[in-house]
């Protein structure tokens, strides 16, 4: 019984001894059962203790101690449902036993060792002072800081706000998550009201913030300079044209901010995609007094960045990536983009409030990225009570799995393989529909093996468009004969080079889908920024320099805002709307918490949900 090893060492301080001179018989056998009890041979002690509590005579003093001692054993023996039963009457017959306070403290105990840490601190926080109020809370102390789960000590800290201790456990749970999870309002919250050091948890306070006239960025791109300029602009991979454009929108976004007064120096460096070249380009002493770093892009330099930026406490933005991994435990990292975590929770959040039905189909790609997201939302839905019975790779090469599996019919014929309650329901349907047509034939009837009525909804995590018209296909073929699914998918789905799903698809099926970088481009704000490209350019900007553009303008006028620790204004500042992409709302997070989620309609887009407004 290991659960309850440090509670044995508290037992002595605990329970006094009779007080009584008693017949010596009954001390005796008292005294042998407590031996047993102490040499951890709780079964033999619960059967003398149990003996000697059934005998009831006037002498025998010790019914009440036996009694208590027998629930003792029976717990330490790993039965607390018998301890528990067994105090319950003891407290029932002896109302005034002088050691009630016994039972309260392992009423305390049972309910740590338990998990039910709120039940432990309830009972503790109605305890008087005594040997046995110190005891629980020694008891407290050893369950508190065995538990990790930030949530579940959030859930507690919210009851017990002045428990210094759990305050404190509490703040280093949260910086041992990734920071993608890490609530840093309510961390700011504990270091600032319990008075803990900031260095302690690698933070710096917001009046260590320098304002300056003119702020330096660091671009760390693997631009490939050196291979990709002795090329024609038509054989530059779609990959590195995406980072030239998106610098552009940086370069114009720069000119925007200066013709307000915002100087921003922006230099940027070819990390070629090695860690080799970017560990040259950190060595720079230049590199110490950048106010900002954006970029890398590849997992061996992003790690080489994340030390310098946590070492000399530079904040640095990731322009790409939704992967938690991308910014680790770093405090000064952040993503541009919501993590796959944040998207889950954001979808997650408008389920929760729009579904009746609590069965969650999840169907994901080949990709990393595509697991991540997957099985977040998995846990996200989990952790609100819905049931997730199915989650499904795809892969693109067989996306036909996907259709198949939800449009797989089985002949009535078959019902044998039907758990007996869907054969019954259909073979009624069968009969009531017959009724009304005498030509129907069982051998030709069929159903769906998966019932109609019984997905609550789907998400797909794959921007993989095959894998979408699959899945959409299915939803369809299904509609067709009276089942409505939502279906929640991605808007990369329409921005690929076939018409994997149609947007006439997306009204009738009413799909809805998550678009972290959607703009309008019929704005006149959008048409007059495409006007000055062009003049610039001679082609039409894609939207890698609108992201660019909208990335720097937000990065900068935070910059000159609210000085080189601008992550405490960002975060104060809330939700802010770009100029051309949605916003970015940075509230309690290190990455971009506003994720909206879209619904075609009357032939055209409308924003339905997303984090940022409150």
């Amino acid at each position: 019984m290991r659960t309850y090893g440090i509670v044995l060492l508290l037992v002595g301080m605990m329970i006094a001894p009779a007080r009584a001179q008693e017949p010596t018989d009954f001390q005796a056998r008292y005294r042998t059962a407590k031996e047993l009890l102490q040499e951890g041979k709780y079964s033999l002690a619960s059967e003398y203790f149990l003996a000697l509590a059934q005998e009831e005579a006037s002498t025998n003093i010790f019914v009440a101690y036996a009694a208590y001692y027998h629930g003792l054993a029976a717990l330490l023996n790993g039965n607390g449902e018998l301890a528990g039963d067994i105090w319950g009457k003891l407290v029932g017959k002896y109302p005034d036993w002088r050691e009630q306070g016994e039972l309260v403290f392992w009423k305390g105990t049972m309910a740590f060792a338990s998990g039910q840490l709120g039940e432990g601190y309830r009972v503790l926080a109605q305890m008087k002072s005594g040997p046995q109020r110190d005891a629980l809370e020694k008891v407290k102390s050893y369950y508190t800081l065995k538990e990790t789960d930030v949530r579940r000590l959030q859930r507690l800290f919210e009851e017990y706000s002045d428990d210094r201790e759990l305050a404190v456990h509490l703040a280093d749970c949260i910086v041992m998550q990734p920071m993608v999870q890490q609530n840093q309002e309510l961390l700011e919250f504990l270091i600032g009201d319990f008075d803990l050091d900031p260095s302690t948890y690698n933070r710096i306070t917001p009046g260590q913030s320098v304002k300056k006239e003119q702020y330096r960025v660091a671009v760390l791109f693997p631009f490939q300079h050196e291979v990709l300029s002795q090329r024609r602009p038509n054989a530059i991979p779609v990959f590195y044209q995406g980072l030239f454009d998106r610098y552009e929108g940086m370069r114009m976004a720069q000119e925007a901010l200066g013709e307000e007064g915002k100087t921003i120096e922006l230099v940027a460096y070819d990390t070629k995609g090695d860690s080799a070249t970017t560990a040259g380009i950190l060595a720079l002493p230049e590199m110490k007094s950048v106010d900002l770093i954006i970029g890398p892009l590849f997992p061996d330099a992003r790690e080489l960045v994340l030390q310098f930026s946590e070492e000399n406490r530079i904040p640095m933005f990731n322009p790409l990536s939704a992967n938690a991994d991308g910014i680790g435990n770093n405090p000064f990292a952040f993503l541009i983009n919501p993590s796959h975590e944040t998207r889950a929770r954001r979808v997650a959040d408008y389920f929760t409030d729009n579904s009746t039905d609590s069965t969650v189909y999840i169907f994901y790609g080949t990709r990393t990225q595509d697991s991540l997201y997957a099985y977040a939302y998995k846990a996200e839905m989990e952790l609100r009570g819905f049931w997730v019975p199915v989650v499904m790779q795809v892969d693109e090469e067989k996306s036909q799995t996907g259709f198949e599996f939800l449009t797989e019919t089985v002949r009535y014929h078959d019902l044998k393989d039907l758990d007996s309650a869907r054969a019954v329901d259909l073979l009624n349907d069968y009969l009531e529909r017959k009724r009304d047509n005498p030509n129907l034939r069982l051998e030709k009837e069929e159903a769906f093996r998966i019932p109609n009525d019984s997905i609550g909804h789907i998400l797909v995590a794959s921007d993989n468009g095959l894998i979408a018209a699959s899945i959409v296909g299915a939803v369809e073929t299904r509609a067709a004969k009276g089942d409505s699914i939502p279906v929640m998918g991605s808007e990369q789905w329409l921005l690929q080079n076939y018409d994997y799903v149609t947007y006439e698809q997306l009204e009738r099926l009413g799909v809805i889908l998550t678009a972290p970088s959607y703009f309008e481009k019929q704005t006149s704000k959008a048409e007059g920024f495409q006007e000055a490209y062009i003049r610039r350019q001679n082609i039409l900007p894609n939207r890698e320099v609108f992201e660019g553009y909208d990335m720097l303008w937000f990065l900068g006028n935070m910059l000159h805002d609210h000085g080189t620790y601008f992550q405490f204004g960002m975060r104060d500042q809330g939700f802010t709307p770009g100029n051309f992409v949605q916003g970015y709302d940075f509230r309690g997070s290190n990455d971009n918490q506003y994720v909206p989620l879209l619904r075609f309609r009357d032939y055209q887009f409308e924003v339905i949900s997303y984090q940022g407004e409150e």
